[in-house]
């Protein structure tokens, strides 16, 4: 019996970043829903598990920094990943004290975001196992 697809939820205010973020992740196999805003990733997280979110920094409701830390405190099997067309180093090092897993800057190249949901993934698949020791 395999194991199902690993479940990505991607929040984006844009729509064809949305939209193409689920196209590039549901290739390898990923099972990707997508929302609008942070408002609606704080719903999807209270309706149903998701191993990695990809958050838009800057969002409608809540931002993707204010979610981070929501993730990490209430969903901590799940893995952060923060995206931003407005990024720069001191942005990246509070995302990451925040719990973030990486932090990607737009326009995301797909082939290096699909290799850190993979990473991202890797872990969440580590951290589950090293629980049921």
């Amino acid at each position: 019996m395999s194991e199902p697809p690993a479940r990505i939820l991607v929040a984006d205010d844009e729509v064809y970043i949305r939209e193409g973020l689920k196209e590039a992740l549901e290739a390898p196999g990923y099972a990707v829903e997508t929302v609008p805003d942070g408002d609606a990733v704080r719903a999807r997280l209270r309706q149903a598990h998701f191993d990695v979110v990809i958050l838009d920094l800057r969002m409608p409701g809540s931002t993707g920094m204010e979610l981070l830390e929501h993730v990490g405190h209430d969903y901590p099997d799940t893995q952060a990943i923060l995206l931003t067309a407005h990024g720069n180093v001191s942005t990246a090092v509070e995302a990451m004290k925040k719990g973030a897993h990486d932090f990607l800057t737009k326009p995301v190249d797909l082939a290096h975001l699909r290799l850190v949901v993979e990473r991202a993934i890797d872990r969440v698949e580590l951290v589950r196992e090293n629980r049921e020791l």
